[in-house]
């Protein structure tokens, strides 16, 4: 097998797969960001779920604590 499998043929799989990847990468980048405004209920953020949000990053609340998920990282 190693006569038929060439140095020609390995460049040509390498470069083939490396473009069929970062096309399929591409194109889920693009499905993403079209369902992103369908999926994130962006019309529910009011000023003052943006100012909680500024509260939380301000305080560096987000090394010990979660917003989401089990309620606790390192504290409760």
């Amino acid at each position: 097998m190693s006569e038929t499998f060439t140095k020609t043929m390995a460049r040509n799989m390498f470069y083939g797969g490396s473009v069929f990847f970062f096309l399929l990468f591409v194109a889920l980048t693009f499905d993403t960001m079209g369902a992103l405004p369908k999926r994130d209920h962006r019309e529910n953020i009011t000023p003052q779920v943006a100012l909680g949000k500024k509260v939380w990053e301000d305080n560096n609340c987000i090394g010990c604590h979660t917003i989401l998920g089990e309620g606790a990282y390192f504290a409760p």
